[in-house]
Formats: C-alpha cells, structure tokens, sequence
C-alpha cells in the first residue's frame, strides 16, 4: 500500500515537471519569435528562434491564431506545474484546463478590441494582435453584446 503511494507520488513529481519543461519550452518559443523564421522570404539562417524549428512553427502558429494571447496557457501550465511539483493542490485538473481555455479566448478577444487590428511588421503576417481567433471571438461579442459590453 505505501510503496503504490510513494509510485503515484513519484508519478505526479514526474508530471509536474514534464508541465513545467513544455511551458518554459512554449514561453521561449514565444519570446523569441521572428517572422522571418517561417513565413517570408529570405529565411533566417540560423534561425532566431531559441528553439529551433520546432518553436519557430509553435510561435507562428500560435501567433497566428491567438495572438499574444499565446502567452496566457503558457503561464497557466508554467502556474499548474509549480503548485503540482509544490503539492500544493490546485483543484480539479478538468477546471484548470477549462479555464486556461477560456481565458485564451477572453485575452485574444481583448488584444483584438483594446489593440486592433496588427501594425508594423505584424500586419505582413497575423490579423490582429488577438490572432484570428480573437477577431472573431470579438466579431461575435461586439455583434450580440455590444462594444461596452465585450469590452
């Protein structure tokens, strides 16, 4: 019985820092993007991403897609990792994950109303400092509830 305990602890010890790794991993990724790593012509060579190519495809897609919202479910996992490897429960797994998703949405929506549409060597690139996902979660708030009230 103790032996199964001390495996199980082992276990969520092992889980937590995998959690920890992969989102400083997807942090300097993100830190470190350069639009000339992916998507434009002539390609960095070397590439400024830190993290190779991986983290040059990660950065861009992310970008991309949820703009700098991209940052939150990093700091959301870095967050569940620490207080997981700390014991230091932090609630249900299912809520944890469900509120890192809803809080991409809630940021990407508030990058693209607060900043707009994407300036500078953005623009070449990404929709909207929120990523297409938040110009259409805004599309959608703005559209039902108003400006004020997606603000």
């Amino acid at each position: 019985m103790k032996t199964a305990k001390v495996r199980d602890e082992q276990f969520s010890d092992v889980f937590a820092l995998i959690w920890l790794f992969v989102s400083i991993f997807y942090f300097v990724a993100l830190a470190t993007y350069h639009p000339h790593d992916v998507d434009s012509y002539p390609l960095n060579n070397p590439l400024a991403n830190k993290c190779g190519t991986v983290g040059a495809w990660l950065s861009w897609h992310l970008y991309r897609d949820v703009g700098w919202a991209a940052f939150l479910p990093a700091l959301v996992a870095f967050y569940w990792g620490t207080r997981r490897f700390l014991k230091h429960p932090s609630g249900e797994w299912f809520y944890t994950i469900a509120g890192g998703i809803f809080l991409t949405f809630a940021g990407a929506a508030l990058f693209s109303l607060v900043l707009g549409r994407a300036g500078g060597s953005w623009r070449e690139t990404f929709p909207s400092y929120g990523g297409y996902l938040g110009l259409a979660t805004a599309r959608m708030l703005v559209q039902h509830i108003g400006m004020v009230g997606a603000v």
